[in-house]
């Protein structure tokens, strides 16, 4: 009889296995999303030579009438979600996002401000220029 309820067990433990993973695994997905999209935060002046890159990437590379362009992977840990937003002679890197529609991050910008410009959602106010045509906005 032991033998019996054991293999009774083992048919129902499984079934409870498979919904119990399929009820976690949504939350495990987003959770494992989150934590990819979380990297070192960038230093200008350390980095500025990689953000360089990124801007010559783009300008040679990118498609810019896609709202979000994926960085190449040796690039990707420069931006959140290894994003950037492109446009006329202009190069939006973003260091976070938030819900609902909110960034802040550097802007590569040679020949004006970025004041006013589309942050996925959130607009440039007052940035800080960084020099040869780079800013920084909403990172404060």
């Amino acid at each position: 009889m032991a033998g019996v309820v054991a293999a009774g067990m083992t048919v129902v433990a499984i079934p409870v296995a498979i919904l119990l993973v399929l009820w976690l695994t949504p939350s495990a997905a987003f959770m494992m999303a989150q934590e990819t999209s979380v990297h070192p935060p960038v230093e200008f002046g350390r980095d500025r030579a990689l953000l360089e890159g990124v801007v010559t990437w783009v300008e040679g590379n990118a498609d810019c009438e896609d709202y979000y362009v994926h960085l190449p992977e040796r690039f990707a840990g420069l931006s959140y979600g290894g994003l950037v937003s492109c446009g006329d002679d202009e190069v939006f890197i973003p260091q976070w996002a938030g819900i609902p529609d909110d960034a802040g991050g550097f802007w590569y910008c040679p020949s004006r401000s970025p004041e006013g410009n589309d942050m996925w959602g959130m607009i440039c106010r007052d940035p800080v220029d960084l020099g040869d045509g780079w800013w920084e906005c909403g990172m404060r």
